[in-house]
């Protein structure tokens, strides 16, 4: 597993092994995803890296010039693997890791919650969302409910989902609708934006 393209072209990233519960999005998928996200990719952007895993993605968008990057993983033992994979940022590029289920984080950042906590202060609205989860969770439906009326996002977030491939998703999410989506073999990977 490598960095695709960026200020970190082709630097090795510690990836999958037995112990860890992750599959990796490969190098194909990874690349034809960003390029989907490139005219949405900015300096000074802000990514959301949701079911982190190894911090692939985060790393990715922050090699192609985001300026900070969150994510959001709930295993040990992967949040250890991001830090390692993280190591040789320079200061002035971010990658904040929060161990958290993901269900759990976007629940604590939905519109009708009250303002102000102090670990929500620190979290921006997002310009870019990833979002890789487990196939087996079938979860692409309640994950774009959750993100869609959420504190993490705003009228211009553009939202990258995989799902395996037999998962449906909808058309539109309150005002993020269906743009631009990639199917593989055994994927897809389906893109959002606000009208």
């Amino acid at each position: 597993m490598r960095i695709i393209a960026g200020a970190w072209k082709g630097r090795k990233l510690k990836s999958w092994s037995d112990r860890l519960p992750v599959r990796p999005m490969t190098d194909r998928v990874k690349e034809t995803v960003f390029n989907v996200l490139s005219p949405y990719l900015f300096e000074d952007c802000k990514v959301l890296d949701l079911f982190s895993g190894t911090g692939s993605l985060a790393l990715e968008a922050l090699s192609r010039g985001a300026s900070l990057a969150h994510g959001v993983e709930n295993h040990s033992s992967c949040i250890k693997l991001i830090q390692k994979n993280r190591s040789f940022l320079p200061k002035d590029k971010k990658l904040w890791i929060h161990k958290k289920n993901v269900f759990s984080f976007l629940k604590q950042n939905q519109k009708q919650n009250v303002l102000g906590s102090k670990s929500q202060a620190k979290i921006p609205a997002f310009d870019i969302v990833l979002v890789d989860p487990p196939f087996a969770l079938k979860a692409g439906d309640s994950l774009m409910q959750a993100l869609s009326s959420s504190l993490l996002i705003h009228k211009e977030t553009v939202i990258a989902i995989e799902t395996e491939a037999g998962e449906q998703l909808k058309n539109r999410y309150f005002d993020f609708y269906l743009f631009s989506k990639k199917d593989f073999n055994d994927k897809k990977v389906w893109f959002y934006k606000a009208e």
